[in-house]
């Protein structure tokens, strides 16, 4: 397993994949990308998006909630925390991502948004966008 998981990093950080889909727009609830609306807490791969995801708690994301995308480091990971930026991401889990080789943003929907728009193309990136749920 520990030899899968190295030529996989090896794969990623030589041949990175590059994103295919653009966030045209987005607003307090609503998250629109490459034409479709979403509004629930999603995944931007550079492959494709995954909509049907669940965090165990809405109220904080942990590194538990991120096995998903652990094997795709290297990478650009961007993390939209809200709205307002209001759900935490623990400093032991930015620093668990960090070790294991993603470079991180942390920063409101709309503020990464802007940086996953910034960067899709130029290296490979994974956007996270969280919602709150009412």
């Amino acid at each position: 397993m520990i030899l899968t998981d190295l030529v996989q990093f090896i794969n990623n950080y030589f041949f990175p994949t590059l994103g295919m889909y653009k966030i045209d727009y987005y607003q307090k609830g609503e998250i629109i990308i490459g034409g479709n609306s979403y509004h629930n807490d999603v995944i931007i791969l550079p492959n494709k998006i995954i909509s049907n995801w669940k965090r165990q708690s809405y109220t904080i994301l942990t590194i538990n909630d991120l096995q998903l995308i652990i094997p795709e480091r290297p990478c650009f990971l961007i993390v939209g925390s809200g709205y307002s930026g209001s759900i935490p991401i623990p400093e032991d889990t930015q620093n668990r991502l960090r070790s294991l080789g993603f470079e991180l943003f942390v920063g409101t929907n709309r503020n990464a948004m802007h940086k996953y728009n910034e960067n899709f193309e130029k290296k490979k990136t994974i956007a996270i966008f969280l919602f709150t749920q009412s």
